[in-house]
């Protein structure tokens, strides 16, 4: 899922957990430290693909959907790109519920004032922290 329907580059990692459609900042240190404990230097754990992305608002008109309760994210960093590609199912009140997953990290951007910006008409219900890394499940109603 992605901002707009086509073909985009997707970074595959080495470890899997952490491919995404937002290439990493290689100096991140979040991305160092990581890279030393999988033994790869941080400029060899991505190999680019192509990929082929649709949006939310696509899926949703594709498939006539009226309502949908749960819209759970977990892009990598690509976050904010998934719900810009549901922005006419958000105005329109199809999605009830959004959770998605943050982290805490100077690994990609930060995008969580313009997820919160766009997502103004939803209530901020909690922040869940996990008990590993920085990241929080945050919960939109």
């Amino acid at each position: 899922m992605g901002e707009e329907p086509g073909v985009a580059k997707f970074y595959i990692c080495e470890h899997k957990a952490s491919s995404s459609l937002i290439f990493p900042d290689l100096s991140s240190k979040w991305l160092t430290l990581k890279a030393k404990i999988l033994g790869f230097a941080p400029n060899y754990l991505y190999v680019e693909s192509q990929v082929v992305v649709t949006t939310v608002d696509q899926v949703v008109e594709e498939n006539s959907t009226e309502s949908m309760y749960l819209l759970k994210i977990d892009t990598e960093g690509a976050e904010l790109d998934v719900i810009e590609g549901a922005f006419k199912s958000l105005q329109l009140g199809i999605i009830r519920n959004i959770q998605l997953e943050y982290h805490h990290s100077d690994l990609r951007r930060d995008d969580m004032k313009e997820i919160f910006s766009l997502l103004s008409g939803y209530k901020h219900q909690k922040s869940i922290k996990h008990n590993f890394g920085s990241m929080t499940e945050e919960f939109f109603r």
